[in-house]
């Protein structure tokens, strides 16, 4: 029958691995990081955000009765495909209950307004001038 190795033992084994035992390593590695995403919601609306080249900023709106999400500066912020419109489970057609969700690339340094608009807040219900738009800057710095 084989001795046991010490508990301490197999969990420098386990951390480091057979290689890592008896030698140090000599050089740092860091891991990437990933790319920022910035979500913005109906609550963002008149807010300025910061975000650096590389990174994304999703929109979603929650109603379906908002249209157009757009990049003022597509070159600068572009869109990622088109709007996607989710309607809530159980929701019945025309309510309006549920998600448009755009996403953006900040693609170089600059400056987008993101907008939106719905001239409709409920079934038969009109939106009052300030429910009808929604409007966000996104300033992009160097990333």
């Amino acid at each position: 029958m084989r001795p046991r190795a010490p508990a301490t033992l197999l969990l420098i084994t386990a951390l480091l691995g057979p290689a890592g035992c008896g030698s140090a390593g000599t050089g740092t590695h860091t891991a990437p990081t990933a790319a920022p995403t910035v979500t913005l919601d109906d609550r963002s609306s008149g807010r300025t955000v910061t975000i650096p080249a590389g990174g994304t900023v999703d929109l979603v709106l929650h109603s379906t009765y908002w249209s157009g999400p757009r990049s003022s500066a597509p070159d600068a912020l572009q869109p990622l495909g088109t709007a996607l419109t989710s309607p809530a489970p159980g929701c019945v057609p025309g309510q309006g209950c549920g998600t448009v969700t755009a996403r953006f690339q900040a693609r170089t340094t600059g400056r987008a307004t993101l907008t939106a608009t719905r001239t409709t807040c409920g079934e038969a219900l009109l939106c009052t001038p300030a429910q009808r738009t929604f409007t966000a800057t996104v300033l992009i710095t160097a990333g």
